[in-house]
């Protein structure tokens, strides 16, 4: 059944639909239908040290081949330069993610997955596509689509 828009509240501890920071609270809590999921398919499958941070980071370093330099990683996930450096600087060290000259201009870096970070990943990547499963049956597909669109149009303008 279909959530009505003009309600007078959005849910259960938001503030009412007609408050202007009604939608910057639906949208954190909707980001937040992702980490505990993963965190928990994470920690099942061994990989309870790895950051929050680090489950985005990972995911998109095994969605690109051969991989992407830290500046790509910056514009992928939205964070500061410096944060992405500690991040990176932090998987290296805990084996889930490599450096390596850029088969094509070799100052640059390429950060790639080992083989450690790939098993993640694949975990994440389900776990993520488990969670949209149930948001297409929560809203409908269409629905889904259109959120999703409307995120992308929202990001672009």
């Amino acid at each position: 059944m279909a959530a009505s828009t003009d309600r007078a509240s959005a849910g259960p501890g938001l503030p009412p639909a007609h408050d202007p920071q009604a939608l910057s609270w639906l949208l954190r809590r909707a980001v937040r239908r992702y980490a505990p999921p993963v965190a928990q398919s994470l920690d099942a499958g061994g990989f309870d040290d790895l950051p929050q941070r680090g489950f985005w980071a990972v995911s998109a370093l095994g969605q690109t081949e051969p991989g992407l330099s830290g500046r790509d990683l910056v514009a992928r996930m939205g964070i500061s330069k410096q944060a992405v450096s500690q991040l990176i600087e932090t998987l290296v060290t805990m084996g889930y993610v490599t450096r390596r000259p850029a088969p094509d201009d070799r100052r640059r870096t390429l950060l790639q997955l080992t083989a450690r970070g790939r098993s993640a990943a694949r975990i994440i990547d389900r776990t993520v596509a488990e969670t949209e499963a149930a948001m297409a049956t929560a809203l409908g597909r269409d629905r889904l689509r259109e959120l999703h669109g409307a995120l992308v149009d929202l990001d672009e303008a």
